[in-house]
């Protein structure tokens, strides 16, 4: 999914250039979890692996149609 398709989505829902991007997402989420005592190796392994378990997952599914 490219950067535009999740930029377009969020103003769909209403949310403004100022107000959010897709980054400020991953940085708000980063936060939450280290300020509720996530170490920050595994905060930043989940997120940036995410990715990748994401787009096998979807392979796979395309796999079943």
């Amino acid at each position: 999914m490219s950067d535009n398709a999740i930029l377009s989505a969020l103003r769909r829902m209403g949310y403004q250039k100022d107000e959010m991007s897709g980054h400020g997402f991953r940085a708000m989420a980063s936060t939450l979890l280290y300020e509720n005592g996530f170490p920050g190796h595994c905060i930043e392994l989940q997120l940036d692996e995410r990715v990748k378990m994401m787009d096998c997952w979807a392979n796979y599914l395309d796999g079943l149609k």
